[in-house]
């Protein structure tokens, strides 16, 4: 089998000038205006993504979803945040022959930043040809490739309509005696039906594991901020009350010293003129020992509530 000047063998992978001579070959692989020679690899295509034909939240990390319809562009940026999910096609429109197959796989680079791509990863023989009346099997208008990508990192995700670089496209070639029948594909009104059946409703919008697990992390968030709060405001109200009972037992330390100083003070001047000296500091210095123990137990109280 030979392709321009380079020879190649059935069952094995086109590269260099084998894959670029096949890609240019008129609707061989893909329909002739969909596809760029810059995107062209060692030993594959990088697949792009579409500027239509995919469906997206309307807002990062919202709810609602907005459709494009096939020739509906979107050119500003896709942003995904964490949790979100969409459903996007690619830019290249196929239009397989039979004597050729596809593998598909994303891009790392994509993977890195957290962004799980979900696609079959095979492309049949036939993919993007249908029967004709006068039984010929020729090119479909516009069969793509459709991908269900999910953000499951930690940060926000910016894909870029008409430029980003999704998936990667290996071709082979196969035996002549391919059985030639349509390929079936679940199409993106499929898709968007099953798994963005309502773009309006958030209960059935999007993959629900993710959106799930994106609403269980706001839950969360959510449960955080209320037991802040009422760790904070529980703080304040035992803060306030131990001032209250500091400031009560303090008040009756000073009553209680009060009126010991006052009912000392009154022994002392209403002593007996014919008490000893001896006698007097004696009495003096029970009475005083007596107050500076009060004294000290209301302060060793004070010290322990304030702890």
């Amino acid at each position: 089998m030979t392709w321009g000047t380079a020879k190649v063998q059935e069952g094995r992978l086109l590269t260099g000038r084998a894959l670029l001579d096949t890609l240019s070959d008129h609707d061989r692989v893909f329909r002739s205006s969909s596809w760029s020679r810059g995107n062209v690899r060692g030993a594959g295509y990088d697949l792009t993504l579409a500027t239509d034909l995919m469906v997206v939240p309307v807002a990062p990390g919202a709810d609602h979803f907005k459709p494009y319809e096939r020739g509906q562009r979107r050119l500003d940026d896709i942003i995904l945040a964490p949790g979100d999910t969409a459903l996007v096609s690619t830019q290249e429109r196929f239009s397989l022959d039979f004597d050729l197959a596809g593998n598909v796989g994303p891009k790392f680079s994509l993977a890195a930043r957290g962004l799980l791509i979900l696609t079959g990863v095979a492309v049949d023989p036939g993919y993007g040809r249908s029967r004709h009346n006068s039984g010929r099997w020729l090119p479909m208008e516009d069969q793509r490739l459709h991908f269900i990508v999910a953000n499951v990192g930690p940060h926000d995700i910016a894909l870029r309509p008409g430029h980003e670089k999704l998936a990667f496209l290996q071709l082979f070639t196969v035996g002549r005696g391919v059985i030639r029948t349509q390929t079936a594909s679940v199409g993106f009104e499929v898709l968007q039906s099953q798994l963005f059946e309502s773009v309006s409703n958030s209960a059935t919008g999007g993959l629900a594991y993710f959106r799930n697990v994106r609403d269980l992390a706001r839950r969360i968030d959510t449960v955080e901020g209320e037991t802040k709060r009422v760790s904070d405001t529980v703080d304040k109200v035992e803060k306030a009350s131990e001032y209250v009972v500091v400031f009560g037992v303090f008040l009756v330390a000073t009553t209680i010293l009060g009126v010991l100083a006052a009912f000392l003070f009154q022994t002392v001047t209403n002593l007996p003129p014919d008490l000893t000296s001896a006698e007097s500091i004696a009495g003096l210095s029970v009475a005083g020992v007596y107050v500076v123990s009060i004294a000290t137990l209301v302060i060793f109280s004070i010290s322990r509530i304030r702890k």
